[in-house]
């Protein structure tokens, strides 16, 4: 990735870390403009309404699928993993420290 493509995706993915249920939604409704258009092409085609709905998921794929790599592509996950393995890991600090402090006034109680 070249500068200007990171300095162009950098406002992109900020927003995708700080407002991920604000852009998951866009893009669902996009993802849903999307389908009810693919279902518009196959009535038009004269394909039952069921049958177009069926037809265009298929076409498209799976919904969820495609959510999943639009968020991978988006690149938003990266930050968000990473955030949450910190946290994670100041979790499992914060209790070891405690189960260390504990065995250490355990130990000190039998000694």
């Amino acid at each position: 990735m070249d500068i200007e493509q990171w300095l162009y995706s950098l406002p992109l993915r900020l927003r995708s870390f700080f407002h991920p249920k604000q852009v998951d939604q866009e893009m669902k409704e996009e993802l849903s403009e999307h389908l009810e258009q693919q279902i518009s092409e196959n009535i038009a085609k004269g394909i039952s309404p069921e049958e177009a709905r069926r037809s265009a998921l298929r076409a498209m794929g799976g919904l969820a699928q495609i959510e999943q790599q639009c968020r991978d592509a988006r690149g938003g996950s990266v930050l968000q993993d990473l955030a949450q393995d910190l946290r994670y890991g100041l979790q499992l600090v914060r209790t070891r420290q405690c189960s260390v402090g504990w065995r250490e006034f355990c130990s000190g109680l039998i000694h």
